[in-house]
């Protein structure tokens, strides 16, 4: 008798185990999904400087360079990453079926890394969006794209993370992470999950240092609502854009209240570490060290909402801000603007303020150094700063003397190797202690 249950027991259980690791998908909908996901090839003539805290820098030019893209209309209009076709004289896509098309870029956003491009096509089957409210840790994910320039490729993986804020560009990206294999080439492509639904697009291969060991297994993709957000606004105005107030903020904390010199009680609302000027945050009376509590009542808890509220606002809608000086409560309204204020335009205090810890007057005379920043530790004089040898000349040994804020800024513009980073050389002195190359990467500001 006892044989018997355990036969039966064990029945059950292998019942259970085929089933439970039963196919859950439809091969065939992964299958077609790769129908509606295209090669994207571009010819330009682009150049950057690679540099490395180490091995030093070099030059790299390219003319030809791939990516991979996702139809999401019927009449061919496409998504991809910025990174894909930015800088690109002209744009060639190659669909599933080999057939080749001319693109035109219609409208891109460089700070979410993403731009829809168009091909003269009707009748296209094209990608649904999925909903990423409904994304979790553990579910299946695939990626499709043109791995190394090879052709469209399928790979499985898991969605590992969600809500992996990251400073990447000028805003706090809303990237996810998954572990399906990608590779040069996969950019621009899609991520879609059991249903063939488009439900990211995947645009980073993060490579992270860990024991001397290289760990490539952290591949970021952009939510699929930031692409929807995007096409949505295109169709209706024909354009894309975002607004903002014109602040550059940091989150609430004692780190950063001790970064800034500001002495507050709690935890609430974003610090203003800058007021770029002639922006909608100055004409409404906003300063530097302020605390913006609320706008139009509502008080953000993530950084990433707060930015995406004023992002997503039409051009010269008002707000009220409610915001914190030296323990003041006040309000103040705003009238929000386009944004466009890339790195290389950042006011040259500013930057030396939030990327070196330098605070100088206007005859660049170091005034101070901010506590935990990249030269608190550096015998920096007191002095004026003398010259400064940016990334774009450096391999030509190329000195130029600085004497006031438009000199620097000048030069400033000439030190950005790319969205991430900037180098140079600081010069006080003629002495190798009074010379001092800078080197940043991801230390953009939070802009708002």
């Amino acid at each position: 008798m006892r044989i018997k249950t355990w036969i039966l027991v064990l029945a059950v259980f292998f019942i259970c185990l085929t089933t439970c690791s039963s196919e859950e998908y439809d091969k065939e909908i992964i299958k077609n999904a790769m129908n509606k996901v295209v090669i994207i090839k571009a010819k330009g003539d682009s150049e950057y400087l690679y540099v490395h805290k180490i091995a030093g820098f070099k030059r790299v030019k390219f003319t030809d360079w791939e990516g991979s893209g996702v139809i999401i209309s019927s009449d061919g209009i496409i998504v991809t990453n910025n990174h894909v076709v930015e800088g690109a004289k002209t744009l060639d896509v190659i669909n599933s079926q080999n057939k080749k098309f001319k693109a035109k870029i219609l409208t891109a956003d460089p700070l979410a890394d993403i731009a829809l491009i168009k091909i003269d096509a009707e009748n296209l089957e094209f990608m649904t969006f999925g909903d990423i409210n409904m994304l979790q840790e553990g579910d299946d994910c695939w990626a499709i794209g043109n791995t190394l320039g090879h052709g469209l490729n399928i790979s499985k993986g898991m969605i590992t993370s969600m809500n992996q804020n990251i400073l990447h560009s000028l805003m706090v990206e809303r990237f996810f992470r998954f572990n399906a294999k990608i590779n040069h080439g996969n950019s621009g492509g899609a991520l879609i999950n059991s249903k063939g639904e488009l439900v990211g697009i995947p645009t980073i291969m993060k490579l992270q240092d860990y024991h001397e060991q290289t760990l490539y297994d952290f591949n970021l993709a952009i939510p699929v609502y930031q692409v929807k957000d995007m096409f949505d606004r295109y169709k209706a105005f024909n354009y894309f854009y975002r607004s903002w107030l014109g602040l550059a903020i940091m989150i609430n904390t004692q780190e950063n209240k001790d970064f800034l010199g500001i002495k507050s009680q709690g935890t609430e609302g974003y610090l203003v570490e800058w007021v770029f000027h002639d922006s909608p945050g100055e004409k409404a009376g906003l300063k530097k060290n302020d605390i913006i509590l609320e706008i139009n009542g509502v008080k953000f808890e993530k950084l990433t909402a707060i930015q995406d509220y004023i992002f997503n606002l039409i051009d010269g809608t008002s707000v009220n801000i409610k915001y914190s000086r030296n323990g003041e409560v006040k309000e103040t309204k705003a009238n929000v603007k386009k944004l466009f204020c890339p790195p290389e335009e950042f006011p040259p205090d500013f930057c030396m303020l939030h990327f070196l810890g330098l605070e100088i007057d206007d005859s660049l005379k170091v005034i101070s150094k901010r506590k935990g920043s990249p030269v608190e530790q550096m015998e920096i004089p007191e002095t004026k700063i003398r010259s400064i040898i940016p990334a774009q000349t450096f391999d030509q040994g190329y000195e130029q003397k600085v004497k006031n804020m438009q000199d620097l800024a000048i030069e400033l513009k000439k030190s950005h190797i790319g969205k991430h980073q900037f180098a140079l050389v600081v010069s006080w002195g003629r002495s190798d202690k009074e010379n001092i190359l800078f080197i940043v990467d991801d230390k953009l500001p939070f802009i708002l």
